[in-house]
């Protein structure tokens, strides 16, 4: 065989091979797209992981102004992946022992030699998510972790690999802390109480997803679809004044020893609920937050702060007014087998129906609607049904007490049920309930829904406001209300609360001392406990706010409400007014007839002189 045939030869066997792979090729290619596709798309799924659910940073709960008063705070557990591709043996023995030495001197539990120990043993078991140590470390803390040997190397070098936590926090601590609620243990079922349950589904955020896919070796995380962040709620809680209600509360709880107390203040116009505090005894002098919501749960007979509604439901029928003269006796009054008391020994004789409701007499108010309803006991209590009394506020937190007003021929009504109920027993309300028709006294009439939160906020602006939202229009008519507001102002200067009176500002309230029954048995059993109580709003002329304060069991003998729960009131109160300048009001003036230029001279709502400008 010449030379050129022998080239040819191998040319032709060289192209035969390539034209015989590339035919071979074509046929993969097209049994690969025809044939064979649902095969190779399975083994592709194989290769990367199902989708994972990517979850969203949980918005803050905040005060009116902005501070944060929940916010979740990221920690981090320590893990090790000992087999890591670039830990080799010789990085690993050159570095285990300062590792641990730093490792015993941050943590503090066991010696460097025990760290050096266990690391061994969980890298010849071939650990790949060994845990350094089960405690969560804090952002702060992991900066210093991260210059650790073998740490600072990464996870594919070193094996480092830090797990973060999402901890929900609370900065104030126990301020407010009840209203503001809590989360499940298991994050994925959110809120349990307070604000985090009532605003959970915005607070929460849209979950994202991803998938992980195996690149060179590798599970590499791929974002397909990312998380949407929660929004921030903002409350119309001022957390400084929240601080000053509860300092107050705890106080006057502390020094009666009382079970346990509630303080809410409430701005008229809106409801916004400025501060709520919820105080119990964990063990003599000891009073903490975070138990049970009393200022919106607890539902038990107000008492005599009840007697408002008693006489504007009067008051509006028409069947007395309040120059009409009550005589009440020497102190004790018979309905039925019943024997009504009153607080001073011997009575109070005659009075007219503004001293009866400024002394706060028992005998004066179920007198009024005794004789007056005796005959038709439904009329009275169609008033206080037309009032809103024997409904729910309905708010967005959970828990509200359910008010009980009895109607005639309820299977507990009796004979007694009417002059009992007049004073505010046989009935029952929450703190916030009570708190929420004095404030509609306060508003002129028209009651105002509670309002927790104010709006919702991306990154510090407002993307939603809430509007105020008005439960009842009026209440009653607008005489009966001035009425009411004289009667109101006449127990903090003449009745029973003289004792908060103070010269700089003018307040309006009803003072009330109840005997609450202790257990199931009520009465009967002989187990009885005081409650003391006083609500109203300052500054009267110009109502900007109402506050209620209610304690429970008070044990050292004091159990008034002027002086138990009216002392809170009033440090609330005085803090107050001494921040709020909005509170200073000009007095009106004309300008003269003849436009000349004259001194203004200002006066101070209460009477004081002001200045001259």
């Amino acid at each position: 065989m010449t030379i050129k045939k022998s080239i040819m030869f191998r040319v032709g066997v060289v192209y035969l091979f390539f034209l015989g792979l590339a035919l071979w090729l074509l046929v993969e290619l097209l049994s690969l797209k025809l044939f064979n596709s649902e095969k190779w798309k399975s083994m592709a799924r194989e290769v990367e992981r199902s989708e994972n659910v990517v979850e969203p940073n949980r918005g803050d709960i905040l005060d009116v102004h902005g501070m944060k008063l929940a916010c979740s705070v990221p920690n981090y557990r320590l893990y090790m992946d000992l087999l890591a591709e670039g830990l080799t043996d010789a990085k690993f023995n050159a570095h285990i022992d300062s590792l641990s030495i730093q490792l015993s001197r941050f943590f503090r539990d066991k010696s460097a030699a025990a760290y050096k120990r266990d690391l061994r043993v969980a890298r010849q078991k071939g650990r790949r998510y060994y845990m350094v140590h089960p405690r969560r470390i804090s952002y702060t803390e992991l900066q210093i972790v991260n210059h650790f040997p073998l740490f600072r190397e990464g996870p594919n070098k070193g094996g480092f690999i830090p797990e973060q936590y999402d901890q929900r926090k609370q900065p104030f601590g126990s301020l407010a802390s009840r209203t503001i609620g809590k989360l499940y243990g298991e994050s994925s079922k959110g809120g349990m109480v307070g604000l985090e349950r009532a605003y959970d589904d915005v607070l929460r955020g849209t979950p994202g997803t991803s998938v992980m896919k195996r690149i060179s070796g590798r599970w590499v995380p791929e974002v397909v679809t990312p998380p949407v962040d929660g929004l921030d709620v903002v409350t119309a809680l001022d957390i400084g004044i929240q601080d000053v209600a509860e300092h107050a509360l705890r106080t006057q709880l502390a020094l009666h020893n009382a079970q346990h107390g509630v303080a809410i203040l409430m701005e008229v116009e809106t409801g916004a609920i400025k501060a709520l505090v919820n105080l119990h005894r964990q063990r003599p002098g000891v009073y903490i937050e975070d138990y049970f919501n009393y200022a919106i749960g607890e539902s038990t007979e107000p008492g005599s702060t009840f007697k408002l509604a008693t006489l504007m439901a009067a008051l509006e029928d028409g069947v007395v007014r309040i120059g009409d003269s009550i005589d009440t006796g020497n102190g004790a009054y018979r309905y039925f087998d019943r024997i009504m008391r009153d607080s001073h020994h011997g009575g109070y004789g005659m009075l007219s129906v503004g001293e009866v409701f400024e002394k706060s007499s028992n005998i004066g108010i179920s007198r009024i609607i005794y004789d007056n309803y005796k005959d038709n006991p439904r009329r009275f209590v169609d008033r206080l049904y037309n009032m809103g009394l024997n409904k729910q506020l309905g708010i967005e937190i959970k828990g509200e007490g359910r008010p009980v007003i009895k109607y005639p021929g309820d299977n507990s009504w009796s004979g007694v049920t009417l002059p009992w109920m007049s004073i505010g027993y046989e009935v029952q309300m929450t703190p916030l309930q009570t708190l929420s028709f004095y404030n509609a006294v306060a508003n002129k009439g028209q009651m105002v829904k509670p309002m927790f939160a104010k709006g919702l906020s991306r990154h510090g602006k407002m993307v939603e406001r809430f509007a105020p939202v008005v439960l009842n229009s009026s209440i009653a008519s607008r005489e009966t209300i001035e009425t009411a507001h004289q009667l109101l102002v006449g127990v903090v200067e003449r009745g029973t609360a003289r004792n908060i009176r103070n010269s700089n500002y003018s307040i309006a309230g009803k003072t009330g001392t109840a005997q609450v029954a202790k257990g199931s048995q009520g009465y009967k059993s002989g187990g009885v406990e005081y409650q003391a109580s006083f609500v109203g709003y300052f500054p009267a002329d110009r109502p900007r706010y109402s506050c209620i304060v209610v304690v429970t069991a008070p044990s050292n003998n004091v159990y008034y409400g002027n002086v138990v729960a009216g002392s809170v009131f009033r440090e609330i109160a005085d803090r107050v007014y001494a921040t709020g300048f909005d509170f200073v009001e000009k007095a009106e003036w004309e300008r003269a007839e003849n436009y000349g230029v004259f001194p203004y001279f200002e006066r101070w709502t209460d009477g004081r002189p002001g200045h001259c400008f």
